[in-house]
């Protein structure tokens, strides 16, 4: 897998646009984003993430986050077409199932 360096003047202002976190996910690699507090990671990767998601599509976008409390903030800020799922949560099965057939395609979780 190779590696690549984004290229500052991709970023708007040092902000990362919603329109460059689409550009990224629709390259179907793996993605990580190393970028400084502030700089748009969180809302452009999931308003991205929002938009791409179809409700006819067997796709789906992950949101990961290290800790429970990063993962409710996301959750709180992009409540519409997304599942939080935490260790704290009992029938995750049906909770997943139930966000399916709504149409949804987005979930925030934890690593593990």
């Amino acid at each position: 897998m190779k590696t690549e360096f984004l290229a500052m003047n991709e970023l708007n202002e040092g902000k990362i646009t919603t329109q460059l976190a689409t550009k990224w996910i629709k390259r179907e690699e793996r993605l990580l984003i190393n970028s400084q507090t502030g700089s748009g990671k969180t809302t452009s990767t999931m308003n991205a993430a929002l938009n791409l998601a179809n409700p006819h599509s067997s796709e789906f976008y992950i949101f990961t986050a290290p800790t429970i409390n990063l993962c409710e903030q996301v959750f709180k800020d992009h409540p519409t077409g997304t599942l939080l799922l935490t260790g704290k949560l009992k029938k995750k099965n049906e909770l997943i199932e139930q966000h399916v057939n709504q149409g949804n395609r987005v979930f925030i979780c934890t690593y593990d």
